[in-house]
């Protein structure tokens, strides 16, 4: 009985990291799941699951959409356009997200905005 019992704790004690991950939901909780089940047998993994599942996510970047603008406001495309530029370089926008942004403050389809590029750098 005190085998089954010391048994139990174990495998919760080893499966800790993931367990805290999970129930923060974690954005990379799969992640530590499987640094845990992968490498929680040696000390240091298990160490560096349990303070990857500890630290506090990233919170996600909302960005404004256009409906939140007060009615009748200009949008001003150039200052909108170094906004994404800025999202962009931190990585929180992809590189078709921002060339699709850009091209909508442009009034252009993607396809007139990445030939008004080729012309510009040719």
């Amino acid at each position: 009985m005190l085998f089954t019992v010391f048994f139990v704790f174990s495998i919760a004690f080893y499966f800790l990291p993931g367990i805290i991950a999970s129930i923060r939901g974690h954005r990379q909780q799969l992640a530590i799941w499987i640094v845990d089940i992968l490498l929680g047998w040696t000390f240091i993994g298990w160490v560096v699951a349990l303070v990857w599942a500890c630290t506090t996510p990233d919170p996600p970047i909302l960005l404004p959409s256009p409906a939140s603008r007060p009615p009748g406001a200009r949008v001003d495309a150039a200052s909108e356009i170094e906004r994404y530029a800025r999202l962009h370089a931190t990585g929180a926008l992809t590189d078709t997200e921002f060339a699709a942004k850009k091209a909508q403050l442009l009034g252009l389809t993607p396809g007139e905005l990445a030939q008004n590029d080729a012309a510009v750098e040719g």
